[in-house]
């Protein structure tokens, strides 16, 4: 069976280039694997893969200039497609794929149409932070409807892989204003009727850095909450026409005028409420949504 790797490689990412490279050389040794770099602005790529190229064969593909976040993330699915490859494993720069990782990815799509997995939680130098990602986030073993990520994300483009045969073009040509492209590419299969599976073990090592647009657990700051609130808006604009989805993006966009206009020690506080240990990406703004639908809620009754 033949693997595709598939990341976005950009010049701010290239602190992280050497351990990312030597990750994919533990990973895919012994392996017929192709990797898919497409690049987004990192200098002398060819030059920068030089190690991986007696390894594995490489695929180059260069994001024309003007590009959106969703155009990278289009390039590098239609790439992937493109490769021939059976499978497609995907693996962002700034994070570490696991030893291991490929034959547990393997393994979970013998039951799936896609496959995650845990990941382990390292600093900005590389270092072990003693905790996963999945840890008291309650994530299921499977994803079997939409429901199932309706309010949160925990498929991500370094803790993933996909039957390439069981992809749609639909799937593939994200929506030029949307932001979070893993969220929307996974809710297009789930919606397709695809399914998921929970890998046995960690599939990657999750990267905590200044530039990380999620991280982990809720957002710390008004400014965080308010990023991650829009783009959950974005989401949910793309899915509108769903029933299950059709709400919530009047839900989300409440949130998102309520921490504009309310005061930093308001809005901090309502953070606090909703931080939670651990947990999947948005979820933190999802925990705030509820709280502002049922405060809402209660005050239509009291009057």
């Amino acid at each position: 069976m033949k693997i595709a790797i598939c990341a976005a490689l950009y010049e701010a990412g290239r602190p992280f280039l050497a351990p990312f490279v030597e990750a994919l050389r533990a990973a895919t040794a012994g392996r017929d694997v192709v990797f898919v770099a497409v690049v987004d602005g990192l200098r002398d790529a060819k030059e920068a893969l030089a190690e991986l190229a007696g390894q594995l064969d490489i695929i180059i593909a260069d994001v024309p200039a003007g590009h959106t976040l969703a155009g990278v993330r289009r390039a590098m699915l239609a790439a992937g497609q493109a490769s021939g490859a059976d499978v497609l494993v995907f693996i962002d720069m700034d994070d570490l794929i696991a030893p291991g990782a490929l034959d547990r990815h393997l393994g979970a799509l013998e039951e799936a149409d896609f496959s995650y997995g845990d990941m382990d939680l390292i600093d900005d130098a590389g270092h072990g932070l003693e905790r996963r990602f999945f840890d008291n986030a309650g994530i299921p073993d499977r994803v079997d409807d939409v429901i199932t990520i309706r309010d949160r994300n925990f498929l991500g483009f370094s803790n993933t892989a996909v039957r390439a045969n069981r992809l749609s073009p639909d799937a593939l040509i994200v929506p030029e204003d949307v932001v979070a492209a893993d969220w929307w590419f996974f809710t297009m299969l789930v919606l397709a009727g695809l399914r998921g599976k929970k890998t046995a073990g960690t599939v990657a090592a999750y990267r905590i850095h200044d530039s990380n647009t999620l991280g982990v657990g809720a957002p710390q700051t008004v400014s965080a909450a308010i990023v991650q609130a829009e783009a959950m808006l974005r989401h949910y604009r793309a899915f509108s026409a769903h029933p299950a989805l059709a709400g919530c993006a009047d839900e989300t966009g409440k949130v998102l005028e309520y921490l504009r206009k309310a005061t930093t020690q308001d809005a901090t506080v309502n953070l606090s409420v909703s931080d939670v240990d651990g947990g999947a990406w948005f979820e933190g703004i999802g925990h705030m949504a509820k709280k502002l639908t049922a405060a809402r809620q209660t005050d239509a009754v009291a009057q």
